[in-house]
Parts: C-alpha cells; sequence; structure tokens
C-alpha cells in the first residue's frame, strides 16, 4: 500500500494502473459500493473514479464547504452549546477529571452530514427517523 497526496502523485497512480500499480477496494467498501455485475477490478475501479469524481470535482467540494459548515454551526448550536437542554454529558470523577462522552453526538453529526450532502435532507425531524 503506497500514499501519494500530490498531483504528480495521482497521476503516477493513474497512469500506471495495472501497470506498475493495481487497484483493490476493502470489503467494506465493496459492501457499500455493491455491483450486481460481477466484473473485474480494473473495470470496477474506473466505475467506481468515475462515480465518486462527481463528488470530488473542486466546484463541488466547494459547495460541500458551505453545507458543511452550516451543519456544523447548528450541530454545535444545538448540542454542544451550554444554553442547550441537551448539550454534551459528561462525568465528573472522584480526582477531578472530566470525562466527556461525545461518540453518540459525533455519530450524529456525521449521519446528518451525510444525509444533508447525499440526500439534502435538511430536517431534524426527519433525519432522526432515517
Amino acid at each position: 500500500m503506497a500514499v501519494l497526496y500530490t498531483a504528480a502523485g495521482n497521476k503516477f497512480l493513474f497512469s500506471n494502473e495495472n501497470k506498475l500499480v493495481k487497484s483493490w477496494w476493502p470489503a467494506n467498501f465493496e459492501k457499500i459500493f455493491a455491483n450486481s455485475e460481477k466484473t473485474d477490478t480494473t473495470q470496477e475501479s474506473i466505475r467506481l473514479r468515475k462515480v465518486l469524481s462527481l463528488f470530488l470535482k473542486p466546484d463541488a467540494l466547494h459547495r460541500y464547504i458551505r453545507v458543511m459548515d452550516e451543519v456544523t454551526k447548528q450541530h454545535l448550536d444545538m448540542y454542544w452549546s451550554s444554553s442547550s437542554s441537551s448539550s454534551v454529558d459528561y462525568v465528573k470523577e472522584e480526582d477531578q477529571k472530566v470525562i466527556i462522552k461525545v461518540h453518540l453526538l459525533a455519530k450524529k453529526y456525521t449521519f446528518t452530514l451525510a444525509c444533508r450532502l447525499f440526500l439534502n435532507i435538511k430536517d431534524p425531524k426527519l433525519v432522526a427517523i432515517v
């Protein structure tokens, strides 16, 4: 496995696919993007790259940033502010350490963000139902 994070690295990777490098997908990724046709990894990686490139274009990312900022502000106001009735849970231990329980709120934030970006669901009540 290699990690390439520059434009030159991406160019090298995609121009040498199936020559010097071979693409593969983790099992959990294959579950999410299951294909009814049994194609080889090469064809599948080309198809997925085309699908994912629509989400990762600069203009699409520019739109996502605005939405992510809005959802983050709403989430922080709703769950993390001191005036919120449903603010973060914390436990104060005997030795004065404070343990903040944020796992459920982090999951809620991630799911809300995914619903907003991919399904365009803005209503928190509807997100809770989904």
